[in-house]
C-alpha cells in the first residue's frame, strides 16, 4: 500500500494470504447455500473484488501473485514466509455452494445518479464524466479540469460535471496530513482558477486518508492569488492537503458514514467569461 499499488493488486494479495478472503470464509458455512449482497467500494471491478471476496471463490495463483508483488516491492522487502506460502499454493475447485452470483445493490454509479438528482439545477447541463475514476489523484484532478474546459467553453451556459471512483496517492518521503479525495479536488480547482467554478470532492465513507476531513469545497477563483497557489503546491508536494484545507476553511467534515461507495467529484461551472490572467 505504501508503495502506491492500486486496489486490485492489494485485493489480490489479501485474497492469497488471508484465511477469510478469496472465498475462504465459505469453509465455515458447512455446505449451506450462501447469498452475497454487495455495497461496492471498488469502481468498475467485479463484485468478488470487494473486500477481497470472503464469500466468493477465487482460484489461487500464487506464483502470479508473487510476480505482482515484485512489481511494487524490491525482493528484499518481501518476507521469506510470504514468498514460500505463495509458491506453495495449489489451485483448487470451487465448492458447489459458492457458485451463486453476488448481487451489487450499491456502487459508484448510484453515487453518480444520486449526486445528479441533488446537485442538478434548472438550466444546468449535467455531464456524467465517469464512474470508474482511478489513478494518481493529483494528475486526475488536472485531467478532469482539462476535460471540463473542452466540454464547456466560456459563455456556453451553466454546467455540472460529475465523476466517481477511487484515486490513489503515491507518497514520497515527505508525508503530511491529507488524502486522495482532497488532492483530487484541490488539484482540479487549481487547474480551473481562471474559470468561475465551484469544486467539491467528497469521500462517501466520511474519512479521507489521515486528513481528519471528509472532503473539500471551494471556488476555483480562490487560487487566483499567487500566494495561495504557491501554498497549495507546497501542500500537495508534501501530501499535506488536510492541513491546508483546514487552515483555509475549505475542508468538510461530516464524520464517518458507515459505508463506502467510493469518492465523488463535482464541478459546477457558471455562465461567465473566462478571466484573463496577468
Amino acid at each position: 500500500m505504501n508503495a502506491g499499488a492500486p486496489i486490485d493488486v492489494l485485493n489480490c494479495v489479501r485474497a492469497h494470504l488471508s484465511m477469510v478472503k478469496g472465498g475462504n470464509l465459505l469453509k465455515n458455512f458447512l455446505g449451506y447455500q450462501v447469498r452475497t449482497i454487495v455495497l461496492s467500494d471498488v469502481p468498475c471491478h467485479p463484485p468478488e473484488i470487494v473486500g477481497s471476496g470472503p464469500t466468493v471463490f477465487r482460484r489461487l495463483e500464487g506464483k502470479r501473485t508473487l510476480n505482482m508483488i515484485e512489481q511494487w516491492l524490491p525482493p528484499q522487502e518481501i518476507p521469506p514466509s510470504i514468498r514460500a506460502h505463495l509458491l506453495s499454493l495449489v489451485p483448487g475447485d470451487p465448492p458447489p455452494f459458492s457458485l451463486g452470483i453476488p448481487e451489487v445493490v450499491g456502487d459508484s454509479r448510484v453515487v453518480l445518479e444520486t449526486a445528479a438528482s441533488i446537485l442538478g439545477r434548472p438550466e444546468t447541463r449535467i455531464h456524467f464524466l465517469t464512474h470508474c475514476l482511478f489513478g494518481e489523484a493529483r494528475d486526475k484532478g488536472k485531467e478532469i479540469a482539462s476535460l471540463v474546459r473542452s466540454l464547456a467553453p466560456p459563455g456556453s451556459g451553466n454546467h455540472l460535471f460529475l465523476a466517481t471512483g477511487e484515486c490513489s496517492v503515491r507518497l514520497g518521503k515527505t508525508r503530511g496530513r491529507g488524502g486522495r479525495t482532497l488532492e483530487l479536488g484541490l488539484s482540479c480547482g487549481l487547474a480551473l482558477k481562471d474559470r468561475s467554478a465551484v469544486v467539491g470532492a467528497l469521500a462517501t465513507d466520511g474519512v479521507d486518508g489521515n486528513s481528519g476531513l471528509s472532503g473539500v469545497l471551494l471556488e476555483s477563483r480562490f487560487f487566483r492569488s499567487q500566494e495561495k497557489e504557491k501554498q497549495l503546491l507546497e501542500a500537495l508536494d508534501g501530501h499535506d492537503s488536510g492541513t491546508f484545507s483546514e487552515k483555509e476553511g475549505i475542508g468538510l467534515n461530516f464524520g464517518a458514514t458507515g459505508t463506502n461507495l467510493n469518492d465523488l467529484l463535482f464541478i459546477y461551472l457558471s455562465n461567465e467569461q473566462e478571466t484573463s490572467q496577468s
